[in-house]
């Protein structure tokens, strides 16, 4: 579905609701007599069918965890040696394919983020006032999405006051199918969350973190706000699960990716994740079903390839660089959405993109000292920038636990360790020098390789006949073609960068 074509249920606030009604009115008809249609009517089959098998037998399931892997990293960030040498590192533990584009290794450096990715309120109006859907239902239900004030559809429903006992569990979670295959007003409210879901630019995993918030909003009972999630969700696509136990019902789903540190259940030789936005107690055994809902489903993806569209909440961070004090600006807002989002592996940190309100102002700070600058000079300069403006702590001394930064977090928390380096440099280098980089997965520890057009003294992978040069963002002084002396000899897992691609 295009952005473009629904870009009017975007509203710019209550004083405007009277002007955009109309228009998102026709938008949201237009969408129905085409693909919403279709949705609709596919929707209303399925939940003939799939209320029999909800009504019969459930099972128990073992809830389990996986943990990511712990890296025996160095309570000190540890420091290169002055010499250099050159040496080819063990064949990659991996064979991806080549992060390398038609044009050859190099390209041209990426502009400068435009005025039109930053999302700007018009003149006189509140940015919190963003991001209204507009309908011709009435009155609107508002409720806060990270700083932004989002109206919606006012539910019309019978709602439960006290959570359902133990053995009444199964019959609200049938009984609530029921009441949502009929209650138009919810099933509307589903697709106006779709199409904003899809107007801001979310991706599978935040259309579930939208749809966690905005139940908060239209159900006091927290059953009916798990329920209404879980069947959105079904509604849109999503392989989402509804499970139980005597405390609480839950969401599942299944993902694309692997998940860690989450409740893990086996239905069917697939794992379903439970969608823990606020990081409940994870149970033992739930109570659920094996049966499929009828139709095309697919696992949640939490891939970021463009980056959500949420309200400006600037911060500015400033750090320390070779006497210079530079000062980055975060979205806060952008860091709220991350602080939720479930573990993944390295590669979903490595490909998704730095913002466009950090860039601005990495800009500024950093174009200057790269100016006229050879490619190799470039990386030495952005990799002495890592090393040295960033200080450096384990995650379980700053969080308890492991935890991975996107590049914004990176720029944001007072502390990174060797995995956030990496992520945020290979970000800087393809911003300011158009060279290919890559990840280099150890046991211990996580790296960059850079291929350089011009060969260099010093250590190097090689990936399909072509040289990466180690550039370590974690190994204080050292320079491109510097390895520390643990990782010389092992093989690396590659991660291959998709922006290169």
């Amino acid at each position: 579905m295009s952005i473009g074509c629904f870009a009017g249920i975007v509203a710019l606030g209550q004083a405007q609701d009277s002007v955009k009604r109309r228009n998102f009115e026709k938008e949201f008809n237009d969408f129905k007599s085409s693909a919403g249609n279709d949705f609709l009517q596919q929707s209303q089959k399925n939940d003939s069918i799939f209320r029999t098998y909800l009504i019969a037998s459930w099972k128990e399931f073992e809830v389990f965890t996986r943990e990511r892997v712990k890296r025996v990293k160095p309570e000190l960030q540890p420091l290169a040696p002055t010499t250099i040498e050159t040496i080819e590192l063990p064949p990659p533990g991996n064979e991806p394919e080549a992060p390398v584009n038609d044009t050859g290794n190099k390209q041209a450096i990426p502009p400068a983020a435009a005025d039109s990715e930053l999302l700007q309120g018009e003149e006189g109006l509140k940015i919190m006032e963003l991001n209204s859907i507009e309908t011709t239902s009435g009155d609107l239900s508002y409720f806060d999405f990270l700083g932004q004030k989002v109206g919606i559809t006012q539910a019309g429903h019978e709602e439960y006051t006290k959570q359902a006992k133990p053995d009444e569990k199964k019959t609200r979670i049938i009984r609530f199918y029921e009441q949502y295959s009929k209650n138009e007003s919810w099933k509307r409210i589903t697709l106006e969350l779709y199409l904003l879901a899809q107007v801001k630019q979310l991706n599978d995993w935040g259309y579930y973190y939208l749809l966690s918030i905005a139940s908060e909003n239209i159900f006091h009972n927290q059953d009916e706000q798990v329920l209404f999630t879980w069947l959105s969700l079904l509604r849109n696509g999503i392989n989402a699960r509804i499970a139980y136990n005597k405390e609480a019902i839950f969401v599942l789903a299944a993902f694309e990716q692997p998940i860690y540190n989450a409740g893990t259940v086996t239905i069917m030789g697939k794992d379903y994740y439970l969608l823990n936005r606020k990081n409940e107690k994870i149970p033992m055994e739930l109570q659920s079903y094996e049966a499929n809902y009828p139709g095309t489903v697919r696992p949640v993806s939490v891939s970021i390839k463009t980056l959500p569209k949420l309200a400006n909440a600037p911060e500015i961070r400033s750090f320390i660089f070779d006497k210079d004090t530079l000062r980055i600006r975060i979205n806060l807002s952008l860091i709220h959405f991350y602080s939720a989002y479930p573990d993944c592996d390295l590669p979903v940190y490595f490909n998704t993109p730095i913002s466009a309100q950090a860039r601005e102002s990495l800009d500024a700070a950093l174009k200057p000292m790269i100016t006229g600058k050879d490619e190799t000079e470039r990386v030495n300069i952005l990799l002495k920038f890592v090393q040295d403006a960033l200080p450096y702590k384990l995650d379980l001394e700053q969080f308890g636990r492991e935890k991975y930064f996107f590049a914004d977090e990176a720029l944001h928390y007072p502390y990174t360790d060797c995995e956030d380096r990496a992520v945020l440099f290979a970000k800087l280098v393809y911003l300011y020098t158009g060279l290919e980089a890559i990840g280099l997965e150890y046991p211990d520890h996580v790296s960059v390789a850079v291929r350089l057009n011009e060969p260099i003294t010093g250590a190097f992978v090689v990936l399909n006949k072509q040289k990466y040069y180690v550039c370590d963002p974690t190994y204080m002084g050292a320079r491109a073609g510097m390895a520390m002396d643990g990782m010389k000899k092992q093989s690396p897992t590659i991660i291959v960068v998709d922006q290169y691609k």
